[in-house]
């Protein structure tokens, strides 16, 4: 009586009522089911020939009618007949968007169904139908949308749904490709543990693009990659991203397994990092894992070394072998780089800055020791590191240690700086790696809580400027002048220049020519073999000569004062 009103109602033009109808007595079938069972079917169906591909609109196939009224219909066309009837009114109601969604729902509800009975069906008779009812359903809304206007919202949502049965459909080749050997790097067919056989066991299956496809890998891919392919276009349009990049890294994989290492790599670049934003670093780090084995086989050095640092740092995903293999081609590959690599040293190495020893025996180098905690599962050599201070003013010092050999854990080293430095107070800024082009930082500044600050004396043996009233004054010059002398204690200039800047009113009488004197000292002190010579400025700059230990430099500069009360600054380079 239900289906004499949805015909009454159809007729009328009244669609939606029509569709009610349906509904109800859909709705009614299964409320049955439950409670009783379904005694007045026969049996289960889907024995007849081509059941497995048959386009579910096409409602001419078979009597339904008739079956029904004779009370002969099985339950697998009744249920197909019921949604065609369903699907035909929603197409006179330009519902793509609703036809699609109900047929995600009824594929997925009629295929458990199906793996209930496959006992009594042909091999593989479920992947082949849910294969061709999905592209049967794309086939006939898309034909719709051609002919109807949508809204923009409401075509994103049909392409979302659309997407969603061309992933389904595809996710039956992956079943298809795994049992008969075709293609078993799948996720998807891992998860239904089927078992490999011959792919004679398929020849049963009705469906023309199926059939051909388990006959050759060239066409099982070329399907296979215009399904894929159709799904990310819809997903893209949806803007779901998510499944997009999912699918996209399914096309990848499959360049992998057939060593299109080119194509998979392409592919896999788009798709970096884009996991690991969101906080799922497992999925970049499977990936990565495989994009490096691309890279590596490209001859892609400088890329293949970013996959190794980026599997590394993420060692606790993987295990302590496979981490170990990675760092063995890391330092087998370094030597090979063609660009340089400037990066993060987190979480390879984290380091703290212990403390400042300002001398050791008779050498005037300052040495610094910080700990070095090394995440690498083995030993990893490290041709320099570079530890820099900033002292404020333009005042830095860097600390350097080569050939350093990092075990796993923490490591002690002490790193030395050969330049004379002047007293004052230091903060740890910033730590460098070296290993040929490849430079590991660590902005040791801006990452702390509270920055390392590191007290530097000053030595006796030091370079060190003084400076004052000259030690004789001329009545005939009107100038003020002010005297400045550098002793070189135990160390020897060879090459060096120096900055005055008044911190005050002051200014300085520009001059080509600085006089300076240069005499030694002997051990009591007194001047011996004095020199004089005239050297020029450099851009504002006083270029100071070359001369030996022991020795004091001393020369004169003229300024004219405008406040009684100045401080100076000196800036040695």
């Amino acid at each position: 009586m239900k289906e004499g009103s949805a015909f009454l109602f159809e007729m009328m033009n009244l669609y939606d009522d029509a569709l009610l109808q349906y509904d109800e007595l859909d709705a009614s079938f299964f409320q049955t089911l439950l409670e009783q069972g379904a005694p007045w079917f026969q049996k289960f169906g889907g024995t007849d020939p081509s059941d497995d591909s048959d386009d579910i609109f096409n409602l001419k196939k078979k009597p339904y009618r008739e079956l029904i009224t004779q009370n002969r219909i099985s339950i697998f066309d009744f249920r197909i007949y019921l949604f065609s009837r369903q699907c035909q009114i929603l197409l006179k109601l330009f519902r793509p968007v609703e036809i699609c969604q109900r047929a995600k729902k009824f594929i997925t509800d009629l295929a458990r169904s199906l793996h209930e009975y496959q006992v009594q069906l042909i091999p593989f008779f479920c992947e082949s139908w849910v294969y061709s009812a999905c592209m049967n359903v794309v086939s006939q809304c898309e034909e719709l949308v051609v002919v109807s206007k949508q809204t923009s919202a409401t075509m994103a949502l049909y392409e979302s749904s659309k997407a969603e049965l061309l992933h389904y459909a595809r996710m039956q080749l992956d079943i298809l490709g795994s049992v008969s050997g075709l293609y078993t790097a799948s996720a998807n067919a891992s998860i239904h543990s089927i078992e490999k056989i011959d792919r004679m066991s398929m020849k049963e299956i009705t469906n023309p693009d199926l059939k051909r496809a388990v006959s050759s890998v060239q066409i099982f891919d070329d399907l296979y990659l215009k399904v894929t392919n159709r799904a990310v276009k819809s997903f893209e349009a949806s803007n779901r991203h998510r499944s997009m990049w999912l699918l996209k890294g399914d096309i990848a994989l499959l360049h992998f397994t057939r060593f299109q290492y080119a194509a998979a790599a392409e592919m896999w670049e788009t798709m970096c990092f884009k996991y690991s934003a969101n906080g799922w670093n497992s999925i970049d780090a499977m990936i990565l894992e495989k994009l490096a084995v691309c890279q590596k086989n490209l001859n892609q050095t400088t890329k293949y070394i970013q996959s190794l640092l980026f599997l590394i740092s993420n060692s606790e995903l993987f295990s302590r072998g496979q981490v170990e293999s990675w760092v063995d081609e890391l330092s087998v590959a370094i030597p090979h780089m063609e660009d340089r690599i400037d990066t993060d040293t987190k979480p390879i190495f984290q380091t703290m800055v212990i403390d400042l020893i300002n001398k050791l025996g008779d050498d005037d180098g300052l040495v610094v020791e910080v700990d070095i905690n090394s995440f690498m599962p083995k030993e990893f050599c490290v041709e320099e590191i570079t530890l820099l201070l900033d002292g404020g003013d333009q005042n830095e010092m860097l600390f350097q240690s080569s050939n350093v050999v990092l075990k796993n854990g923490s490591n002690n080293i002490r790193m030395i700086c050969d330049r004379t430095s002047a007293p004052g107070s230091y903060t740890a800024k910033s730590i460098h790696f070296s290993i040929g082009k490849l430079s590991l930082h660590c902005d040791l500044f801006n990452e702390a809580e509270k920055p390392k600050v590191l007290w530097i004396h000053e030595i006796a043996n030091s370079i060190s400027v003084t400076l004052g009233a000259p030690d004789f004054l001329s009545a005939e010059k009107t100038n003020h002048t002010i005297s400045f002398k550098i002793y070189t204690q135990k160390n020897s200039i060879r090459d060096a220049s120096l900055t005055v800047t008044p911190m005050g009113s002051l200014k300085f009488l520009e001059v080509d020519f600085v006089d300076f004197v240069i005499y030694s000292i002997d051990v009591n002190g007194k001047k011996v073999s004095e020199n004089h010579q005239p050297l020029e400025t450099l851009d504002g700059n006083l270029i100071i000569p070359a001369c030996d230990e022991n020795s004091c430099i001393e020369f004169s500069l003229d300024f004219e004062p405008f406040q009684e009360t100045n401080m100076y600054s000196v800036d040695q380079r």
